[in-house]
């Protein structure tokens, strides 16, 4: 069934990646806001111009465009700063969805929020839907915040949880795979913590999954996450291997975060998603090769 489509924040590398799919393999009508310029070809009619904080003007496009889905892509995600500027990551990771709920409730859309393993303690990684939260970090705590306000105001609301995503080269909001390949490219040393583990999430993987929840309408909590349990050490290792880079220029550390606390063990199980949607999540090496062909053999 075709539904309206609204994406909030949807200049960021996920909203792109996520529009790009919807647009090529639905006939789903989508909409975008965004305080920022779209690089993507899309309808211009359908952007418009506002910061998720602009509560009124907000309101105005989501009454008149009477969406069936809003998608929250919108939010603070550097770690460290969220630590020194608690109030903007709590406005723009809490207060946003505490507005698109309110909105989402009027008019019955079907809410979707993107969340991260960050909730979580690491003490026993990597984690199921129903583990308990426990964030470490500021950014940790106003994503669980985020998610308590959401599960507990509406009924169709979809969590889906990420663990870091790479696989959109060089966007406005670099991810930690630009970040190394940046680096070893120009052959300048890299520091990666050999402490902390996930299973780092491929972002098509990511996209696709949000777009067989909406069209299957299942609320909820899912988890994303790649194939393999990794540190981040051996992810930039990894990556070296897989771009042919210099290995030797990685350097193992602790805490890349400037102090921030950080889980150890982190990281989702994903069988539930992959279950319920019939897919499989990509392998580190799978998802790599797909990025070197990305960003350098076009």
């Amino acid at each position: 069934m075709e539904k309206k489509i609204l994406i909030i924040g949807a200049s960021g590398a996920l909203a792109n990646a996520l529009s790009r799919l919807l647009l090529a393999e639905t006939n789903h009508s989508i909409y975008y806001l965004t305080s920022k310029d779209l690089k993507n070809d899309v309808d211009k009619n359908r952007v418009f111009k506002y910061h998720p904080l602009e509560l009124k003007n907000v309101k105005n496009v989501c009454f008149n465009i009477l969406p069936d889905v809003i998608i929250n892509c919108s939010g603070f995600s550097d770690i460290v700063q969220s630590e020194e500027d608690r109030k903007l990551a709590w406005d723009l990771n809490v207060r946003v969805v505490e507005n698109l709920v309110n909105i989402s409730k009027i008019l019955d859309s079907h809410f979707v929020l993107i969340s991260s393993d960050l909730i979580f303690d690491g003490l026993k990684g990597p984690y199921y839907e129903d583990a308990k939260p426990n964030p470490l970090n500021y950014y940790g705590k106003t994503k669980h915040t985020a998610e308590n306000i959401c599960l507990s105001s509406l009924k169709k609301i979809t969590v889906v949880r990420t663990t870091p995503y790479y696989g959109i080269p060089f966007s406005d909001n670099n991810t930690f795979l630009d970040d190394y390949i940046y680096k070893l490219f120009r052959n300048y040393n890299v520091n990666a913590s050999d402490f902390f583990f996930t299973n780092p999430c491929f972002i098509d993987d990511l996209v696709i999954t949000i777009m067989k929840l909406i069209e299957r309408e299942l609320y909820g909590v899912f988890n994303t996450g790649g194939a393999e349990w990794i540190s981040h050490y051996d992810f930039a290792i990894k990556v070296s291997e897989i771009f042919g880079f210099n290995k030797k220029l990685i350097h193992k550390i602790k805490n890349p975060f400037e102090g921030v606390r950080m889980p150890l063990k982190n990281g989702l199980i994903t069988l539930k998603t992959e279950t319920n949607l019939s897919l499989k999540f990509t392998t580190l090496e799978n998802g790599l090769t797909a990025c070197k062909f990305r960003y350098f053999d076009k």
